[in-house]
């Protein structure tokens, strides 16, 4: 499927209502799965200034836009589209060395979509820092994770505020490292008092494979919170428990021939894990898209 065969495939879902209820469904993490594998393809020439060899973006088409050396701009394509004039645009942009943050609206729908940039991941994959800092009471946040989040706190309530009147739903969205941004960013939201949607249902986030976020206090969110993980994927294994990181509430188990939903994950012996960090092709977020579709497809 083309790029903008996808772009009608969001346009379509917000077209037939898919968004105006909550809950999960399938259909809408295929949705947003399309959309985070987007962020990865929206490149800014810092980051391609500090590429190196070792290729931790878990991405495909990530790597094959740097290797053509070819500008990658989201905004771009989907004016070349034509897409805007189909009734979904890019609003906003936020670009930081670590992160990038991509406001996308359709039909009153924002998605925000966020990733992790390759300087990102070079320092929270291999060096694995994974020190907590408090956020309220006794909520504690992954450091380097809430760290870069909070950097667009400001600017993001400004874009908010500049199309509020525009928007009727909100969406986060993000892969891996993405994810985890997504999800502080989801709730650090809802607890914006004089954010319109602060404390809305209208609040929705559905990430992909992401690490692990904080401790049992800041992942016990009642929210519309949906952490879709691959089984074999060895990421959402990591910070480990022993670090004193939980698990999100609300997971959902993906496979190549189901999905369910999940109270407690399965535990993990030493030799299995072993073999799931050996090959990441269960975390890159193609293969999660692929699933999805699949499984839509049935």
């Amino acid at each position: 499927m083309t790029q903008s065969e996808e772009l009608h495939e969001i346009l379509d879902s917000v077209r037939n209502g898919e968004w105006n209820t909550n809950g999960f469904t399938l259909k809408k993490a295929y949705i947003t799965s399309i959309l985070s594998q987007m962020a990865y393809e929206h490149i800014p020439e810092f980051e391609r200034a500090g590429i190196n060899r070792l290729k931790l973006v878990p991405c495909r088409e990530y790597w094959a836009i740097i290797q053509e050396e070819k500008p990658s701009d989201l905004r771009l394509f989907i004016q070349r589209s034509n897409m805007g004039n189909e009734g979904i645009k890019v609003v906003f942009i936020i670009e930081e060395v670590n992160l990038i943050c991509i406001g996308i609206l359709c039909y009153g729908v924002l998605f925000v979509v966020l990733r992790g940039t390759h300087h990102m991941y070079k320092d929270n994959m291999v060096n694995l820092r994974a020190r907590k800092v408090r956020r309220y009471y006794k909520q504690k946040y992954h450091y380097g994770f809430y760290r870069e989040v909070s950097k667009i706190f400001g600017r993001f309530k400004e874009e908010l505020t500049n199309i509020e009147d525009s928007v009727s739903r909100v969406i986060y969205t993000g892969h891996s490292l993405g994810g985890a941004l997504a999800t502080i960013l989801y709730y650090e939201t809802s607890s914006w008092r004089s954010y319109r949607f602060s404390l809305d249902s209208s609040n929705n986030c559905y990430v992909f494979g992401m690490p692990r976020i904080g401790n049992r206090y800041a992942t016990e969110f009642e929210g519309e919170h949906y952490h879709i993980l691959n089984k074999l994927d060895v990421i959402p294994t990591l910070p480990p428990k022993f670090m004193g990181y939980s698990n999100v509430l609300k997971e959902v188990y993906l496979t190549g021939t189901s999905i369910d939903r999940i109270l407690i994950r399965e535990k993990i012996g030493t030799v299995t894990w072993l073999k799931q960090l050996k090959g990441l092709s269960d975390h890159r977020i193609g293969e999660y898209k692929r699933r999805l579709k699949r499984l839509l497809d049935r």
